[in-house]
């Protein structure tokens, strides 16, 4: 008899159990979504967790245009542009979520466009659809831009203000002329050519994907010898993952080669970014730091893809192979 009670009880708990799991899933699929909902979707890495210091906006408008978090810096400063890039063109509001936000906020002061934060309170009635580039102007939807996001077709034309938009932190601006000052052996007169070296990943990526290997050192020797003929005082700043294979193959070989060392990724950007041309190899890091650099800028010809497209769209820069 006591068995009997006992398995009642027990039967009446799991049942309770079940009712209450049941009635919590029915509540979140008819709880009204929100954009902090969406944004919790959208990020790869941890958001902040600082929601009282953020300034709540009214809940916009318009269709918005956002991202989904990916990659690294780079990546970053593509998702970044190419959204307000996106919103400009499309006549909707620009958003990013705050994982975006706080990577780049680690390198860049003022950043202008809103974190989903600012707007996590508001319903969200339908989430963000990705539809062609043609249907952009004719769908009256939220878009979300695809994964790794890299739209130069947009960004270039607007590459003025997209560079307005990434304003280095004083610290990085300063720690970057004083870099330079140390090898400006020919004091004002220097040229500076920021040059990138990616290697690490890329010597596993590069046969895969493009059926390439990764460059060897009389890609870069090569040009730098352009640079030497074409200016008579010019100082190459290396930047690299591999900064010791730069040292033995680039530097060892010329005397106005610096190679930099133990620097964050913010710092090597504001390196690239302080000289006056480029030679770059593959990737999105060395291109951000040529397109904000400006001048000419000579990269290496893997055959396809973003970097093919950016030397169509920006008419100094010029592939090499």
């Amino acid at each position: 008899m006591k068995k009997l009670k006992r398995s009642k009880s027990i039967n009446k708990c799991v049942l309770s159990l079940l009712i209450l799991i049941l009635f919590l899933l029915i509540t979140d699929t008819y709880r009204t979504k929100t954009y902090g909902d969406y944004e919790l979707y959208l990020c790869d890495s941890v958001i902040p967790n600082n929601k009282s210091n953020i300034l709540q906006k009214n809940c916009p408008r318009r269709p918005i245009v956002t991202v989904e978090q990916l990659g690294r810096l780079g990546n970053h400063m593509w998702l970044y542009a190419s959204v307000w890039a996106v919103a400009k063109e499309t006549g909707r509001d620009p958003y990013v979520p705050g994982c975006i936000i706080k990577v780049l906020e680690e390198v860049f002061d003022n950043l202008l466009i809103p974190s989903l934060a600012q707007i996590s309170h508001c319903p969200v009635t339908k989430y963000a659809t990705t539809p062609s580039i043609e249907l952009w102007n004719v769908s009256k939807d939220d878009i979300l831009l695809p994964q790794y996001a890299q739209l130069p077709e947009f960004v270039v034309p607007r590459l003025d203000e997209v560079i307005m938009l990434f304003k280095f932190k004083k610290h990085l601006l300063e720690e970057s002329q004083r870099f330079l000052m140390r090898y400006s052996i020919w004091k004002e007169n220097t040229i500076f050519v920021g040059v990138h070296v990616r290697r690490t990943d890329y010597i596993k990526v590069l046969p895969v994907v493009w059926n390439k290997e990764v460059v060897k050192p009389i890609y870069f020797l090569t040009i730098m010898e352009y640079f030497e003929v074409k200016y008579s005082t010019v100082m190459f700043i290396v930047v690299s993952d591999d900064p010791d294979w730069c040292k033995r193959n680039l530097q060892a070989k010329k005397y106005n080669v610096a190679v930099v060392k133990n620097s964050l990724a913010g710092q090597d950007l504001a390196i690239l970014a302080a000289c006056n041309h480029s030679i770059i190899d593959y990737g999105t890091f060395g291109m951000w730091g040529a397109m904000l650099a400006g001048g000419e800028t000579y990269l290496y010809n893997i055959s396809w893809g973003l970097e093919i497209t950016m030397s169509h769209l920006m008419t100094n820069w010029h592939v090499v192979n």
